[in-house]
């Protein structure tokens, strides 16, 4: 594509996050949609908290705080926001930067697979207007700038840029934890064992520096994800519990009616089994199942990380079920 194809995408992006920005802004609060415990984690880091006091895993999650920290508020005399209003607006800048430059990057990982302009816009418009981007997206936490550092790894690895990649995942795992996602979601990017070694190489400072941090501000307080945890939550799969009835909403509410051609998708890649999809397609029920398996609530923005690889199948079973409606 030209220059200029780029940038009208950008700004259609831009257009579509900003709205989202402001709309949050405007009608969300620090203690929204669920969110106390986390957001006011992250609120008392952006303060000036120290780690030592702030329970894991919250504490390693330094950088968005830290961004948050630095923006100003805005002028009283010019713009009538709350305290409130203020905090998320701080905390929304790094996410609107985050939010577009996953959705950009989202867009190229697709055309890199091989769809179309078209279909690789809609893949990106479909995730970017999904229900837990729609509500989620700039609360007082890190999900959206997570999105984006794990997109842009990603694209960094479709197109060999390992050496970048060694120097972008260190901001990458300081804004969250979930930017180790590259290494599974690789699967359905790399065949050449040249390409996987040359990946393991790139992580490897950013694990040291990670492990290193996490060593000095190591915590006996908070979320620990212990075997038994897991145990326990493999074993609430098959049971009823307190969480089950806001984990079925959840599940519905992650990809709606998207569901259909996420399940029409998988089948189809099953069937045909193209060569890069492969060992992918034996992850993808495992990330699933995960966030039921630790005991989450919330599923649905647990699968959020997954749009570099629900986004694609999504598309596969579009295409088919429109492909078939011309028939």
């Amino acid at each position: 594509m030209k220059p200029l194809n780029y940038l009208i995408l950008v700004g259609l992006f831009t257009g579509i996050c900003f709205s989202l920005f402001y709309f949050h802004i405007s009608n969300s609060s620090t203690t929204g949609s669920g969110m106390a415990t986390d957001a006011a984690q992250y609120v008392k880091m952006m303060n000036g908290e120290p780690l030592n006091a702030i329970p894991k895993h919250y504490r390693f999650r330094i950088l968005h705080p830290l961004l948050a920290s630095y923006i100003p508020e805005l002028p009283q005399g010019l713009f009538s926001l709350s305290p409130d209003q203020q905090i998320l607006f701080r905390f929304g800048i790094p996410s609107l930067f985050g939010l577009i430059l996953a959705s950009f990057c989202l867009f190229l990982l697709l055309t890199g697979f091989g769809f179309t302009f078209h279909w690789s816009l809609i893949g990106t418009l479909l995730w970017l207007t999904g229900f837990y981007v729609l509500n989620w997206a700039f609360q007082t936490i890190p999900d959206s700038l997570s999105y984006g550092t794990l997109a842009l790894s990603l694209v960094l690895i479709q197109k060999r840029q390992f050496w970048i990649l060694a120097v972008w995942m260190v901001p990458a795992l300081a804004v969250k934890e979930t930017a180790l996602l590259v290494i599974p979601f690789s699967l359905f990017l790399l065949e050449e064992k040249r390409s996987w070694l040359k990946l393991g190489l790139s992580l490897i400072p950013a694990l040291v520096l990670y492990s290193i941090f996490r060593l000095t501000f190591s915590a006996d307080f908070g979320s620990v994800f212990t075997a038994d945890r897991l145990s326990v939550g493999l074993g609430s799969l098959y049971t009823a519990n307190s969480l089950t009835p806001y984990r079925l909403l959840s599940t519905f509410l992650s990809f709606q009616w998207l569901w259909i051609p996420l399940v029409a998708g998988y089948v189809i890649l099953w069937k045909t089994r193209p060569p890069i999809w492969t060992h992918a397609l034996y992850f993808l029920p495992v990330f699933l199942l995960l966030p039921l398996a630790i005991n989450a609530s919330t599923v649905g923005r647990l699968w959020q990380y997954g749009f570099p690889v629900f986004i694609p199948v999504i598309l596969f079973g579009m295409r088919h079920f429109f492909d078939s409606g011309k028939n």
